[in-house]
């Protein structure tokens, strides 16, 4: 879409920004696949012990997503200008916004963990589905307005709606439930390996 709306020099710009941050993508599905087992083992110990390890799941992938958006946010122009040129810098508000999209992909992984093994597998794609439209919408609105920032912030909130996009039923509110409180009062990620 931003070649259709934008220029080159912003798909570019763009591009640039977004690869970056894409780059950190890898760890919440390394974090969910060593974790896998243990959510596996948790629910067959009994609901209380399996709610309490999907809590520590979203935690332990929150926690990390965090700790890598805020620096990279708050060094988004030296890191730019350092990885590929001061010809780049204006890529840098695109990744200090584009960066924190990390945190609902690693949310989104985890969720969707939770979500096989509650069977719901078609929620995901109903979640994957409600964040394209979004992000289709935001884009036409924003990127004639606000250029690649646009996109970005496009881009973030469709993140954002498809990783919360969990009211279809019972399990899928459950998982909405256990994600917010893990956000709002993260337990210590130790407990997990345990």
């Amino acid at each position: 879409m931003l070649g259709e709306l934008l220029d080159d020099k912003g798909v570019g710009m763009y591009t640039a920004a977004s690869r970056i941050s894409e780059i950190f993508y890898f760890i919440p599905n390394a974090l969910v696949m060593s974790i896998a087992p243990v959510l596996v083992q948790a629910r067959e110990s009994g609901e209380s012990i399996y709610s309490a390890r999907v809590e520590q799941m979203f935690s332990s992938i929150a926690i990390p997503a965090i700790l890598i958006a805020i620096p990279m946010s708050m060094l988004a122009g030296p890191l730019i200008s350092l990885i590929l040129g001061p010809d780049f810098i204006s890529a840098a508000p695109v990744l200090q916004v584009h960066i924190w999209a990390l945190l609902f992909v690693a949310l989104g992984v985890a969720s969707a963990q939770y979500l096989l093994l509650e069977g719901q597998n078609s929620i995901s794609l109903q979640r994957t589905a409600m964040g394209a439209v979004v992000n289709v919408g935001l884009n036409l609105l924003w990127i004639p307005r606000y250029g690649i920032l646009g996109a970005a912030w496009a881009s973030l909130i469709a993140y954002g709606v498809a990783t919360f996009f969990l009211f279809q039923n019972v399990v899928s509110r459950k998982c909405f439930y256990l994600m917010l409180r893990s956000l709002l009062s993260p337990k210590a990620v130790a407990g997990l390996w345990r």
